[in-house]
């Protein structure tokens, strides 16, 4: 059994490496990408690591070969991409899993009789349907809408929620924690119910920590607007407020130092996906505020694991009243922590995996 997995990590992470590409130096293809797998923290990263254990198993992180290209290194640069050659033209899997379509990869890929997996967790958008449901034999989501479009153009579909990598659990003392309210995500287009939340909560004098990427102070229509009289555009409250955003290990390990984390999910995702801030910040043994929503109910309960919030008024109240009762938050943050290290982690979602692909 052989398996490919294709990787597009989370938006500009990448970047992270930029000032630190004298890591790679000497290291082969695998150890590189061991370097990307340890800092990424991806789940399906890990899913390749446990995997690479038992079966001839390769991975491609599609966004860090132009970083790769930029190395001064030739050896470990021609190294790196002699290697990948390899796995463009003599790997042949039986099994491609990826959670992006990037056609010029795939067009000189060697697919002979592969089995293409596409995770998608994201609206599939106009542009990319043609090929998703032309290329793609598969489709594993942890939305059900995107379940049912594949339905409809006759793809294997399976639900699978998203997981932890066991390593990234911890729990800090939560009473030594920053007392802030955290806020991580985008607030791009899709997103007004956040700008809207955030900027209220700023108003009432919440003690707020911001760091965001993407931020639109309106839609994108008033912004084309805008692209043509630029003078009238002007930085908005959360611009400036916001902090720089942070990924992948970086991320996990400041967050661990919050007691309270808050989620609020895009417009897609509402009643039908879980967005991964919930899984990130319960495995942290943080606090999690969240927005009312039918999918996270089936798996988490409120003021149990999770506190729900139904409307800005609410999540005001609530986010006194736990500020109030420390005691309280701390049992349901160590609730939210032990379901995730019970029920959520890699290890057993891999099992999952294995069962819809039938591998033993």
């Amino acid at each position: 059994m052989k398996i490919l997995f294709i990787l597009k990590t989370y938006h500009d992470s990448d970047k992270y490496f930029e000032d630190k590409l004298s890591n790679f130096k000497n290291k082969n293809y695998k150890q590189i990408n061991k370097i990307f797998c340890d800092f990424y923290c991806n789940w399906i990263s890990d899913f390749y690591d446990k995997l690479s254990k038992y079966y001839e198993v390769e991975i491609i992180f599609v966004n860090t070969l132009e970083l790769i290209n930029a190395l001064n290194d030739k050896i470990t640069k021609k190294n790196y991409f002699d290697y990948l050659n390899f796995i463009f033209k003599g790997f042949n899997p039986d099994i491609l899993f990826t959670n992006t379509y990037e056609e010029k990869i795939f067009l000189n890929l060697n697919l002979k009789n592969s089995y293409n997996i596409l995770w998608k967790s994201s609206k599939i958008e106009k542009k990319e349907k043609f090929q998703i449901f032309n290329f793609f034999h598969h489709i594993i989501s942890d939305n059900e809408k995107i379940l049912k479009q594949a339905n409809d153009n006759n793809l294997k579909k399976n639900f699978l929620l998203a997981s932890i990598p066991e390593k990234l659990l911890m729990n800090k003392n939560f009473s030594t924690r920053d007392n802030k309210l955290l806020f991580s995500g985008s607030i791009g287009y899709g997103h007004g119910e956040r700008r809207a939340l955030l900027t209220n909560l700023k108003k009432k004098k919440i003690e707020l920590e911001i760091r965001s990427r993407d931020i639109k102070s309106h839609n994108k229509y008033f912004d084309k607007i805008l692209n043509i009289f630029p003078f009238l555009r002007s930085r908005s409250t959360l611009q400036i407020i916001s902090k720089e955003p942070l990924f992948g290990r970086d991320l996990f390990d400041y967050m661990s130092n919050f007691k309270y984390v808050l989620n609020s999910h895009a417009d897609f995702d509402i009643n039908f996906a879980i967005n991964y801030r919930v899984f990130e910040s319960l495995s942290l043994g943080c606090l999690l505020f969240t927005d009312l929503n039918k999918k996270v109910g089936e798996y988490f309960k409120d003021e149990q694991h999770v506190v729900t919030y139904s409307s800005i008024e609410d999540l005001y109240e609530k986010i006194n009243f736990y500020k109030k009762n420390e005691k309280r938050a701390l049992e349901v943050s160590k609730n939210g922590y032990q379901l995730i290290k019970n029920n959520h982690t890699t290890l057993i979602r891999l099992e999952e995996f294995k069962k819809i692909l039938n591998i033993n």
